[in-house]
């Protein structure tokens, strides 16, 4: 095996010069650092997992709400005392 000036690197990492192949870059002060990130990682997550999706969440949270609603006004209407069992309780202030 014939061996190139590729095969011949400098050090581990650092390959030898290469002829006809170019790369363009922008330099590290030159990008932006959060590109993209309140799209990509924002919106996009919320368009594909909730928006675009609303007929998988949106009835379970409106009978949640109203069951939870029901519930709520079940458990004071079971703990509240009724005035009319407690009618006859006691000894009115004018009986003396």
């Amino acid at each position: 095996m014939k061996l190139s000036p590729v095969r011949l690197g400098l050090e581990f990492g650092k390959l030898g010069k290469i002829y006809g192949q170019y790369k363009f870059t922008l330099a590290p002060n030159e990008q932006k650092v959060f590109k993209g990130l309140w799209q990509d990682a924002v919106v996009k997550v919320l368009r594909n997992t909730w928006f675009d999706r609303w007929y998988l969440w949106l009835p379970q949270g409106v009978v949640f709400y109203f069951m939870t609603k029901l519930c709520i006004k079940m458990n004071y209407e079971a703990y509240r005392k009724k005035p009319e069992d407690f009618i006859n309780e006691g000894i009115p202030k004018d009986s003396k």
